[in-house]
């Protein structure tokens, strides 16, 4: 270049005069000979350019939300997103409806053209509410350094007092190399009844409780599933590494007896009954010949450490009526357990509770935790 035009500085001007000559040609900008408003045009077209995908930038950083209306069913696809059931106010009617808000950026550079145009680059959000079907996606689609400047908040609204609304069945399904938390607001209560709730996916971390509903149905990888004084019908938890930990609500609809199958790889299952044991209250029913063992005071002086966690009895700060199992079998194994302070009542009919892993503990608590 310094050959044919000289120095840098003037390779530059001749550069610049070559450039516009161009878009003079196309008719880009104005000829030399415009006048001060078609100038003042070109400025502000610009000048509009630069500023709209700002706007949206900070629209999108607004969050989007998704009003669940009439919709039987909140799909959410997650990738390392944080999912929080949260208390929104209840209307005058009692029935108002839940709705659902997220948050996500994936800021992958400071330069002004990712501030400018909010792009994020390999993350797509979608919203689906064309369907009886709400759904939310979120995908990362990122290669290297996947989770840097990445951040995903999502909030499903529950009004409280739950009154007549009710949330529609929920879905959550995570993707990715980094666990999806699923949490709730204290106090809050999640009424889904009588839907369920559906958590699948690689890698999840929940810990929810006063939940209501029919059925949970958990099939994760790896993480740690807790589900505390929950009223329900049916349990079906299974994992490959993940611990699960269930324990019963002492509503009306949980005085019946469960009826417990497990099936655990690495010997790690622990089951609390609230009564005294006897053939009525604590059964088990396995191929082993020592399935379940220690079912006596001492073994639940044993768990006191886990005992002591659940209020109700570290108020009374006594275990002498619990009964507790530690289980020695890897087959599939049925077991019943007495409800919380209910004996067995002919004629009810027995919540169904399943839960497998192969290297994850299992345990499954017919005591509130209140």
């Amino acid at each position: 270049a310094r050959q044919i035009y000289g120095t840098v500085p003037i390779y530059m001007i001749k550069f610049f005069d070559e450039s516009v000559s161009k878009l003079r040609k196309h008719r880009i900008i104005p000829q030399a000979n415009a006048k001060n408003e078609q100038l003042a045009q070109v400025l502000i077209i610009a000048l509009v350019a630069a500023v709209v995908p700002a706007v949206l930038s900070l629209l999108v950083d607004a969050g989007i939300t998704l009003d669940l209306g009439d919709a039987n069913s909140l799909q959410i696809q997650s990738d390392g997103c944080q999912i929080l059931f949260a208390r929104a106010d209840q209307n005058t009617e009692g029935n108002a409806q839940s709705l659902v808000q997220a948050w996500v950026t994936s800021n992958t550079s400071s330069s002004l053209l990712n501030k400018l145009t909010g792009s994020f680059p390999g993350v797509m959000v979608s919203v689906d509410t064309c369907t009886d079907a709400a759904m939310l996606t979120v995908v990362n689609t990122r290669l290297l350094n996947k989770y840097t400047g990445y951040s995903c908040s999502i909030k499903v609204m529950v009004p409280q007092p739950t009154l007549d609304s009710k949330l529609p069945e929920v879905r959550i399904t995570a993707a990715g190399e980094r666990d999806t938390v699923v949490r709730q607001d204290a106090l809050v209560v999640v009424d889904m009844t009588p839907q369920s709730l559906y958590l699948t996916g690689h890698r999840m971390d929940v810990d929810l409780i006063n939940l209501r509903l029919a059925g949970i149905f958990v099939h994760v990888d790896a993480g740690s599933i807790m589900i505390r004084n929950a009223s329900f019908d049916q349990i079906t938890a299974a994992t490959d590494s993940a611990d699960v930990f269930v324990s019963t609500s002492n509503d009306d609809r949980m005085k019946s007896e469960s009826a417990v199958t497990i099936r655990q790889d690495v010997n790690d299952v622990c089951l609390i009954s609230a009564e005294p044991y006897t053939g009525l209250s604590f059964s088990v029913a396995s191929p082993c010949k020592r399935a379940c063992y220690n079912i006596t005071a001492a073994a639940a002086v044993a768990a006191a450490s886990l005992l002591q966690t659940i209020p109700t009895l570290a108020t009374s700060n006594s275990t002498s009526n619990v009964t507790t199992c530690r289980w020695q079998c890897t087959e599939n194994t049925a077991a019943q357990i007495a409800p919380y302070q209910q004996t067995r009542t002919l004629g009810v009919l027995s919540r169904a509770v399943t839960l497998s892993s192969r290297s994850g503990s299992l345990q499954y608590v017919a005591i509130p935790d209140i």
